[in-house]
């Protein structure tokens, strides 16, 4: 009997396990317990930690932090999952770069996460895979958008904007500069 009780709590365990990583997966713990600019730091520090050889800055516009408060939960998992894609895109994709920049700031359009290499760019035709579709695919879903491009010198740039959630029609919260 002892056995089976014992057998019966492994097994337990295991599907727990499971779960927890599902729903990891689902909706990242940390964005929900820390919100989203510590969990977008957190994702840069891990990269950071397991890419060594790539320089990843994280820089926030002081106005950008008043309009976090106004951003919807979708809104937030989808610059988190768009910061994730970006990174994982970095490394993949973008042979000899060396640094990463992601800026998150306000336009008119709403918050912009900011995410510049320095490797080769974008090849020329190149198209987007799944990764960058769903990505596109979540953010319109949340009405914004996501534009990719080159830099002048070398690298590629992806910007992700969502708006701010008071009303379609409304701008971002004024923050006094």
């Amino acid at each position: 009997m002892a056995e089976h009780a014992a057998a019966i709590a492994r097994y337990t365990a295991a599907i727990q396990g499971v779960t927890t990583r599902l729903l990891e997966r689902l909706r990242p713990l940390v964005l929900a317990e820390l919100g989203l600019l510590p969990a977008l730091e957190q994702l840069c520090a891990e990269w950071q930690e397991s890419c060594p050889e790539l320089s990843i800055t994280f820089q926030v516009a002081e106005e950008a932090e008043a309009s976090l408060l106004s951003l919807n939960e979708t809104a937030a998992l989808a610059l988190y999952r768009g910061l994730q894609e970006c990174l994982a895109n970095v490394y993949r994709h973008a042979a000899g770069a060396r640094a990463v920049e992601v800026r998150l700031f306000r336009s008119a359009e709403g918050l912009v996460l900011s995410i510049r290499d320095d490797g080769p760019g974008f090849a020329e035709g190149a198209r987007f895979g799944h990764g960058l579709l769903g990505l596109a695919e979540r953010l319109r879903a949340v009405g914004g958008r996501l534009v990719c491009g080159a830099e002048t010198q070398a690298g590629a740039v992806i910007r992700l904007t969502v708006p701010c959630e008071r009303s379609s029609s409304a701008p971002c919260p004024a923050v006094s500069s």
